[in-house]
């Protein structure tokens, strides 16, 4: 039982320290027509940019609040802590996957993502 817990806990942390550092990388460059009312590639209006921004920053804003709930538990609630961070990270990247199979004209030259 210790094994899996601690083999969750690195997965979950693997993820999410992924995720900070790709974050705080400033990784964002100006997209294409950035300034002309037009988001990434071009293609997609500033208006959806920027709520697909916002809304990984939730995403991001709650996995960290999950993982602080995680570093703070202790015994059975640490075990449920790091369940929730599993979940929601699952949970956001079948969300991204969806969101990517609406946008095909947008991911990799215009390729369907099969499911």
């Amino acid at each position: 039982m210790r094994t899996l817990i601690i083999s969750l806990i690195a997965i979950a942390l693997a993820s999410v320290l992924a995720t900070a550092a790709h974050a705080q990388s400033g990784a964002e460059e100006p997209a294409p027509g950035a300034g002309k009312g037009m988001g990434m590639h071009g293609s997609m209006p500033m208006g959806a940019c920027q709520a697909m921004m916002d809304s990984m920053r939730e995403s991001d804003d709650e996995i960290g609040r999950l993982v602080e709930r995680m570093k703070a538990a202790q015994g059975d609630e640490k075990v449920e802590a790091v369940a929730a961070v599993v979940e929601a990270l699952v949970a956001q990247r079948q969300s991204m996957h969806a969101h990517m199979r609406e946008m095909p004209h947008m991911m990799c030259g215009g390729m369907v993502m099969s499911q």
